[in-house]
């Protein structure tokens, strides 16, 4: 026990410390001086506004400015913008990135989505109103025709044609309901 405390207190042993020390502090030293030149540390690009541009447009700036993109998704199809053009981006204007940062861009779609037709032949109007609104359809006119059934739904039309459950159209489409005026 007494050597130990000896040995603790010897110039020896306290120049080993003082060496450790040294030594971690230098390392700490080059580790974060290499990290700021690495990372390059105070410098940054301003994320522009990618909103509405085409994705020629977008490829042309990310690489003017050291970016890079990547496209998440295409949201749902939004006729304020053009056709695949940028509709959301991530990082937001504005916001300070490194060089060479990836950018998540959301596109506009070319153009809206099909939808199926849903059976509304044989339910009243206002159901057969609320079922093609549900899927994104346009009721833009109600035709009625001498039958029996009142306000009941015997086909339905778009572009003045018959169209049968379970076509295909595309969403926010007009069509029109032809129901029974509860006369024969």
């Amino acid at each position: 026990m007494k050597s130990l405390l000896s040995f603790l207190k010897s110039r020896m042993f306290l120049i080993q410390i003082g060496l450790g020390f040294f030594f971690v502090f230098f390392v700490i030293w080059i580790t974060l001086g290499w990290l700021k030149l690495y990372t390059n540390h105070g410098d940054s690009i301003q994320v522009p506004n990618f909103e509405k541009m085409s994705l020629q447009e977008l490829t042309q700036k990310t690489k003017d400015l050291k970016l890079r993109f990547e496209v998440m998704d295409s949201a749902a199809y939004n006729p304020n913008f053009p056709k695949r053009a940028v509709v959301d981006q991530n990082p937001k204007p504005g916001k300070q990135v490194k060089e060479n940062r990836k950018i998540y861009v959301t596109l506009n779609p070319s153009g809206y989505s099909k939808v199926s037709l849903p059976n509304v032949i044989q339910i009243t109007r206002r159901s057969a109103i609320a079922k093609l609104s549900s899927v994104g359809l346009n009721v833009v006119d109600v035709e009625y025709i001498p039958e029996i059934g009142k306000e009941m739904v015997y086909h339905v039309k778009q572009n003045g044609r018959r169209i049968s459950p379970g076509t295909l159209i595309q969403k926010a489409s007009d069509v029109i309901l032809v129901c029974g005026n509860g006369q024969r």
